[in-house]
């Protein structure tokens, strides 16, 4: 026999009774009330819309990213000019009016022209490739980030094609023939200072024997990086080049960097203005480049140094030393970013002094610098190679006995006065 809920003596289970009873009546007014229920679909069908609408959008770009490959370039990396390079050769940039200059040569009559900023599109047979370049906002602390890149994107489903475009960047720059110099800023921001034609070795004129050792280093260095991995030690290697002014340090480099086709970092540690902008400058230098150091007992130095000297402070004895504060990052922080962990491999480091005595022993050490070159003045014989260079067809060999030895610098000044003319 059924029992009417109603009637149970329970107060607790009446309560639940009315309570089921008064929520389907609620229910059955909300859903036979057309207003209420019009408003609900409402709000239900506005909510699918919303969610719905960037269906669409999210379908596009897994398309565009499953399809389209990117290469993207920031200019702290060499790279970045190497693409502007390849861009300025491509027959769009022919035919382009928005333009932009990217590098003067040394002459200043040739000038490098390239695509400006923005998105240019050109086609690679049917395929078309989108080159975009564009600033990059830095914040105010941000001064190591780079501020321009470039990105590069074509149609292309296994990445095989962006890849062949990579190559061509790559193959442009290494038949292109000049010599690339970047300097850094004080903040340990690598940017490109010029571009030069490559020199010939056979242009620089210093002894014989000195230049034959150099090469032999070199190329057995570059040749062998699989000897150091095998023996656990970093690939880098270091050559010092000290002697008077004037006896082709700074050439010979500049012809050794065209013969092995390196690139040139030129570093002046003391215009950092910290040990975190060095570490930078050293952590991102290209492999297959040579790092050099000029004048390096004058570029790298103690912080501080105690010099004697008299005293304005009225309170301090006359005799008292003095500290004096070295812009730039302390001898330490240089010889610890050469050969630390964040140091780069694969770098060559050349350091040129005209007073190798001035230079600290830990800078110099083996490891560090693994050789060590005096540049002198010239024998008769390379002098007599100059004297033919530049007076072909003279009786040089009395001119040469007779003047007795000179630096390069100073046989080249001599033989370029013998074939000025009068004036």
């Amino acid at each position: 026999m059924e029992v009417d809920p109603r009637k149970v003596t329970c107060p607790q289970s009446a309560l639940i009774v009315w309570q089921m009873e008064r929520k389907t009546v609620l229910m059955k007014q909300i859903f036979e009330n057309p207003v209420l229920t019009g408003a609900m679909g409402l709000m239900v069908s506005g909510a699918l819309m919303y969610l719905l609408r960037r269906v669409p959008v999210k379908l596009f770009w897994i398309v565009v990213n499953r399809v389209v490959s990117r290469l993207t370039i920031l200019d702290t990396n060499a790279a970045y000019h190497w693409a502007e390079d390849w861009l300025a050769i491509q027959p769009y940039s022919k035919r382009t009016k928005r333009l932009m200059i990217t590098q003067a040569a040394e002459n200043d009559k040739q000038l490098t022209l390239s695509p400006a900023n923005g998105t240019h599109l050109f086609f690679d047979g049917w395929r078309p490739v989108w080159f975009k370049r564009e600033a990059l906002v830095k914040s105010g602390s941000s001064y190591n980030s780079p501020t321009s890149e470039i990105t590069i994107s074509t149609l292309d489903l296994r990445r095989a094609f962006i890849e062949r475009i990579y190559a061509q960047i790559r193959d442009a720059a290494e038949s292109r023939k000049s010599l690339r110099v970047y300097t850094c800023n004080s903040w340990g921001h690598w940017s490109l200072l010029l571009k030069r034609e490559h020199r010939s070795l056979d242009s620089v004129f210093v002894e014989k024997a000195t230049k034959d050792r150099i090469l032999k280093h070199i190329e057995w260095y570059l040749a062998n990086r699989q000897w150091y991995i095998e023996h656990g030690i970093p690939y880098r290697t270091g050559v010092l080049l000290f002697g008077p002014p004037g006896t082709g340090k700074t050439s010979l480099i500049h012809a050794i960097a065209g013969a092995f086709d390196l690139s040139v970092y030129m570093m002046n540690p003391s215009d950092l203005d910290s040990e975190n902008s060095l570490r930078q400058a050293m952590a991102t230098i290209s492999p297959r480049s040579i790092l050099l150091i000029e004048d390096a007992d004058a570029s790298i130095a103690p912080r501080a140094q105690v010099s004697e000297c008299k005293s304005s402070v009225g309170s301090m004895p006359e005799s008292a030393p003095v500290v004096i504060e070295k812009k730039g990052p302390t001898l330490s922080a240089v010889l610890n970013s050469l050969d630390g962990l964040a140091a780069a491999d694969g770098r060559i480091l050349f350091m040129t002094t005209n007073h190798k005595e001035r230079l600290d022993e830990a800078l110099i050490r083996d490891g560090r610098i693994d050789l060590k070159a005096e540049m002198g003045k010239l024998g008769q014989e390379e002098a007599l190679q100059m004297a033919v260079a530049f007076l072909p067809g003279a009786d040089v060999f009395d001119l040469v006995h007779r003047e007795g030895p000179k630096t390069g610098a100073e046989w080249q000044t001599f033989f370029a006065n013998k074939t000025k003319p009068a004036y």
